[in-house]
This record gives C-alpha cells, sequence and structure tokens, in this order.
C-alpha cells in the first residue's frame, strides 16, 4: 500500500464509484462498527463483482494484493455510514 500515488476514503452507506478509468489498486481496507457483519463487494465499472469480503461486525479487513483495476473499480454500499472503505490506488489512467 506504500506504493499508492492516491488514497481515497468513502463511506458505504450507498454504492460508491472509485474510479471510472484504468487504476493499479495496491489495497483496499474496510472498517465495520457497526453490530452485524457486514458484507462489501469490489466491482469494476461495468458492475460485474471482483472480490466479495465479509467484515465481521467491530472489525476491519485488509485487502492487501496489487491489482490492475482496468474497468474502473466501484465498492458496493451496505447502506450504513458506520462503514468505510479506505482505498490506496493510483491516479486515474494507470
Amino acid at each position: 500500500m506504500h506504493s499508492a500515488t492516491k488514497v481515497t476514503r468513502v463511506v458505504l452507506d450507498v454504492d460508491r464509484t472509485i474510479s471510472t478509468g484504468s487504476i493499479m489498486v495496491y489495497g483496499i481496507i474496510i472498517a465495520n462498527s457497526t453490530a452485524s457483519a457486514a458484507e462489501i463487494e469490489i466491482e469494476d465499472f461495468s458492475g460485474a463483482t471482483r472480490i466479495t469480503v465479509t467484515v465481521p461486525a467491530l472489525s476491519s479487513e485488509t485487502i492487501d494484493f496489487v491489482f490492475l483495476a482496468d474497468s474502473g473499480l466501484g465498492i458496493s454500499g451496505v447502506g450504513s455510514t458506520a462503514v468505510f472503505a479506505t482505498v490506496f490506488h493510483s491516479q486515474d489512467g494507470a
């Protein structure tokens, strides 16, 4: 995550778009401060699910591998202002 040139933090109360263009993703941290587990889907810009992560209640999960999101990147919302995603990535046009 140290190679990232940009860090984007979003609340997952609704679906969020991180980028509509190609970016290198260096890692993602999902923080869940709710009393229930939260299932998060990492998607490309077309809406195709690429990664599904279940974050336990009052916990966080780290996706710690590098990948090219060549069709953009989105994260599905869980309808809660108490769940956050922090994405470590390159500028658009990776």
